[in-house]
């Protein structure tokens, strides 16, 4: 019994260290740079989702959203709480994290500026709750043309 819990513990510190190793560096991360309103709750749950899932955030509390709303071109069309900043692109509201990332693959260099999720959807990525709502993801074009890509049914992301 002795010599089968040494074996399963050196296994789980050789799988935990195999894991560690390849888990991305803190510098390899995405740089999120995140514009909110001061004292927003849901911001700061927001903040706590992005980091959850891989990504280095710089908070920064601001007192006028649509100053930076018009500084990045965000159309006023839909607005949410906070914006996001990675690469030059934005992400305006509760964005779900596999879509940010899939966002900022290749393929969408020079076709889109930004996704929007409008308002605050309970069940969205920092907004759980047991009532989860349906939500869409909006793409902006160059050109400001906006349409929906995606929309979730449920609270799980």
């Amino acid at each position: 019994m002795r010599q089968a819990l040494g074996i399963a513990i050196a296994l789980l510190v050789l799988v935990t260290g195999f894991l560690t190793w390849l888990a991305p560096k803190e510098s390899e991360k995405p740089q999120a740079v995140l514009f909110m309103p001061p004292d927003c709750s849901t911001c700061r749950q927001y903040e706590a989702y992005l980091r959850n899932h891989g990504f280095r955030v710089q908070a920064i509390e601001v007192g006028d959203m649509a100053a930076i709303r018009a500084r990045y071109r965000i159309p006023r069309t839909f607005e949410a709480p906070q914006v996001v900043i990675i690469e030059g692109l934005f992400f305006e509201g509760h964005v779900p994290a596999r879509d940010v990332r899939q966002f900022l693959g290749p393929r969408n260099r020079g076709r889109a500026r930004g996704l929007i999720v409008p308002g605050t959807p309970r069940g969205a990525p920092g907004l759980s709750s047991a009532f989860a709502e349906p939500y869409t993801v909006y793409l902006v074009r160059g050109g400001g043309l906006i349409q929906p890509v995606k929309t979730y049914n449920h609270g799980f992301h």
